[in-house]
């Protein structure tokens, strides 16, 4: 659990006071989960799997039984981590997030013209 934690926390760029506010707990409860000291308790899992939007199976590491699918998810989490702190790549998400599936299609093929001139 204690790696799914770290990496969900981080990906969000929260602090660990900011997600112990979040779930009712102090900041080194987090540490201490993160750092496999202790563990949470079912409550304080499913508040964890609530908060990032995810499942409890996936938060206490059973989701993967391939390592290759561990190994995919840490690569798109650096990906994502990456660009997370782009202002460009900020600033685009945010435009097409407003778009409907229809138009965001319409830019995705535009965006490959263009881009395709670039290369």
């Amino acid at each position: 659990m204690k790696t799914n934690l770290l990496s969900l926390r981080t990906n969000r760029n929260l602090s660990r006071k900011e997600l112990g506010k979040a779930i009712g707990v102090q900041d080194y409860n987090i540490a201490d989960w993160e750092n496999g000291r202790t563990e949470p308790s079912i409550t304080k899992i499913i508040a964890l799997a609530d908060f990032f939007d995810v499942s409890v199976d996936f938060l206490i590491g059973r989701s993967f039984k391939d390592d290759r699918l561990c190994h995919i998810y840490e690569g798109m989490s650096e990906y994502i981590r990456t660009f997370q702190n782009d202002p460009y790549h900020r600033q685009i998400t945010e435009l097409i997030d407003n778009l409907n599936d229809k138009d965001k299609r319409k830019v995705l093929d535009l965006l490959k013209h263009i881009i395709k001139d670039f290369i």
